[in-house]
């Protein structure tokens, strides 16, 4: 059986203890912490000056709120078709930071966006670039035994699933952090992604529509069980994420992750 965390997205704009705490009112054991990088919970920056010092933090908010830490989903202060040696060096440190502070946790698995296209180079340019800069955090990241699982997110190069899954195949060892929602808003069915299905790292689950990235849970076009029974046909046996997004944690919001985990767990999968 799987576990099942809940994205500490849901506080996204409460200090990492508050949104802990919230995660653990909710039920959870787990949580799935954000680390990207000028958002919230945990900068990647930060880390790579002084993994101790975040680390001592952590361990304190876990503790006070009585949660394990699950995965954590990155996104680091330079963008993947940056290739400017400085900024390959700063990459490379936050990833190898991040990876340290995943190991002090035993943690197997984290989630990395791939964040927006950039104007100035061309689409092909910016796939090209991001899968040298991806080449790199693997090499950093493998010794550890890590799961990088690169978010099929839209309006970012791995929005597509054929391109998707041809940057998969030129960086050996990636995965796919498959999130329906993504998939849903651009009309394109699950049934179409089969050479994503066949390397998924993590699942992140919400309800979306065709115009709507989050919907509340049962007025989407998320079908659960279709999800679940593909994802069984490819052999994943990871994690799972719910990833409801609010910027405090509202009372619908939380009724829609408890949902969530309700109906993952009527399905089999663990809570």
């Amino acid at each position: 059986m799987s576990p099942i965390a809940c994205s500490s997205g849901l506080f996204h704009q409460l200090p990492l203890e508050y949104a802990l705490k919230g995660v653990a009112k909710l039920g959870f054991q787990r949580v799935d912490l954000l680390a990207v990088e000028g958002w919230n919970h945990i900068n990647p920056s930060e880390a790579a000056d002084g993994v101790d010092a975040v680390d001592a933090r952590l361990q304190q908010a876990l503790a006070a709120a009585g949660v394990e830490l699950d995965a954590f989903n990155m996104g680091f202060s330079v963008a993947l078709h940056e290739r400017r040696p400085a900024a390959c060096e700063q990459r490379q440190a936050e990833a190898a930071a991040m990876a340290e502070l995943m190991a002090r946790y035993n943690l197997t698995t984290a989630s990395l966006v791939p964040g927006r296209p950039d104007a100035t180079y061309s689409f092909e340019s910016q796939v090209e670039r991001a899968v040298a800069s991806l080449r790199e955090i693997m090499a950093v990241t493998r010794p550890y035994g890590l799961t990088i699982a690169l978010e099929c997110h839209v309006d970012s190069i791995m929005e597509d699933p054929v391109v998707a899954a041809r940057i998969l195949d030129e960086v050996p060892g990636l995965t796919v952090a498959y999130d329906p929602s993504h998939l849903i808003m651009q009309g394109i069915a699950l049934e179409d992604t089969g050479p994503l299905l066949d390397r998924v790292g993590r699942v992140h689950v919400r309800d979306a529509t065709r115009d709507q990235m989050q919907v509340r849970y049962g007025r989407g076009e998320l079908d659960l069980d279709r999800l679940l029974a593909l994802l069984a046909e490819h052999g994943y046996r990871g994690g799972y994420s719910i990833e409801v997004l609010d910027p405090w944690g509202s009372r619908a919001a939380r009724r829609d992750v408890q949902a969530l985990q309700r109906a993952l767990v009527e399905r089999g999968v663990a809570s």
